[in-house]
């Protein structure tokens, strides 16, 4: 008998917890996510913020500062990203901006994704299948997503 009050003590604890998880992850707000590492000379401190509405990512804004006191190695990551990020420049609400002053790198990209084609995202690369799904993106996706790569996220 004791077994069934324990075995029912621990299902009730379970379901509380797993509603109160449920309950507490956001339909609507704004997720940020942060990631910052040092290497080779970088400095890279990257912030994500997305904001959401029914878990649907409506837009999203990324801020990329790498700094570092070797100029060329940042003239060069520069290019890297404007490599990168070329492509995207002839879809519209896909906007990145790269700024390179003094010992500082900033890149600045704003994703309208409620404007978005979708479609020309996944053409572009086929990676982007895996994050958006019917023409949109769930924000509990991009947090693992960005969680994955280290960054740390929270919702407001």
């Amino acid at each position: 008998m004791s077994k069934k009050i324990i075995f029912s003590i621990i299902i009730f604890l379970l379901t509380i917890i797993i509603l109160y998880v449920s309950l507490h992850i956001p339909q609507n707000g704004t997720l940020s996510c942060t990631y910052r590492t040092n290497q080779n000379n970088l400095n890279i401190d990257v912030l994500y913020q997305a904001s959401f509405k029914n878990k649907i990512v409506l837009k999203l804004a990324t801020t990329e500062t790498v700094q570092s006191s070797d100029y060329l190695l940042l003239e060069s990551y520069k290019t890297s990203l404007e490599n990168m990020y070329s492509p995207y420049k002839k879809i519209k609400y896909y906007d990145n901006e790269i700024t390179l002053t003094n010992n500082k790198l900033t890149s600045k990209t704003t994703i309208n994704y409620q404007k978005i084609s979708t479609s020309q995202l996944i053409a572009l690369d086929k990676n982007n299948k895996n994050l958006i799904k019917d023409g949109q993106i769930n924000i509990n996706d991009l947090k693992k997503m960005y969680q994955n790569m280290g960054a740390k996220c929270k919702y407001h």
